[in-house]
């Protein structure tokens, strides 16, 4: 990721907002914002393929501060993607759990 961007990736259904779906029409509108707005697409999971309009899930970035304004004006909601740690739990006293 480029250096004064933030990773985001788009919302689910059920929650405030569009979602991204297996249309030409929504997912031209959603890459046309994108560009846009300077972001740049790291990956794209579509639920189901062979189904139109199914889930489908992108993985973006956008300039620092800019997340606020792409969903204002496009209406697509996004989140900060998950995140894991497959080291020790630093937060515990010698990585050990204490129960």
């Amino acid at each position: 990721m480029r250096a004064g961007y933030e990773a985001w990736v788009t919302r689910g259904y059920g929650g405030d907002g569009k979602s991204l779906s297996l249309s030409k029409a929504r997912l031209g509108e959603f890459m046309a914002a994108l560009i846009k707005f300077g972001g740049d697409i790291h990956g794209i999971f579509s639920m189901h393929r062979t189904y139109p309009r199914a889930y489908v899930q992108a993985s973006i970035s956008l300039p620092v501060g800019m997340s606020e304004k792409f969903t204002e004006e496009t209406g697509f909601a996004l989140q900060r993607p998950p995140t894991f740690n497959v080291g020790p739990d630093r937060s515990r006293k010698g990585g050990q759990r204490h129960d």
